[in-house]
């Protein structure tokens, strides 16, 4: 199923983040895609995947993706179909989630459950979900962002520890 996906949307033989949100100014997509645009030239197989629906901040996200040349890298598919999203989820390579508010984090549940990293905003409810089976960052530390990612793409070792603890901790 993932290999099928990642042919159909252009994903293969790439790796990818996943953000599955829907675009609300809090979700902090911009955030995500300045420390994404500071990575993609250092790591040329990646790719950023956004899903959800489009919320107020639609139009922000858009331009910003333009803005920043990013066109070809990230790709902004909107709502998909559950069996696409979970294919997605399981052939990411982490997920990314700097919002800056979630009443519990859902989405971060959903990626530790399937054994995907986690690099989360350390934020309201985000750490005590994520407890330490994943990365930490303050929202808006874009510096931060860069570092925590680059160390979760670079280093396969970190990768089956954040795997391993996801699933261990979505269990408890």
């Amino acid at each position: 199923a993932v290999r099928r996906v990642a042919t159909r949307l252009r994903l293969e033989g790439r790796r990818w983040l996943l953000y599955p949100v829907i675009t609300y100014a809090h979700k902090n997509h911009h955030t995500l895609l300045a420390a994404f645009a500071r990575l993609a030239p250092d790591h040329p197989d990646l790719d950023l995947v956004l899903t959800g629906g489009e919320g107020p901040a639609e139009r922000d996200v858009v331009a910003d993706i333009a803005a920043r040349g990013l066109d070809g890298r990230v790709h902004r598919l909107g709502r998909v179909p559950r069996a696409d999203l979970d294919a997605l989820l399981v052939g990411a390579t982490a997920v990314p989630f700097p919002s800056r508010y979630e009443g519990f984090g859902n989405g971060v549940l959903e990626a530790m459950a399937r054994g995907v990293p986690v690099v989360a905003a350390s934020a309201l409810a985000l750490p005590e979900v994520v407890g330490d089976a994943g990365l930490l960052v303050a929202p808006d530390d874009v510096d931060g962002w860069v570092a925590a990612l680059t160390r979760v793409l670079d280093d396969e070792a970190l990768r089956g520890t954040l795997s391993r603890e996801g699933r261990r901790r979505a269990a408890d």
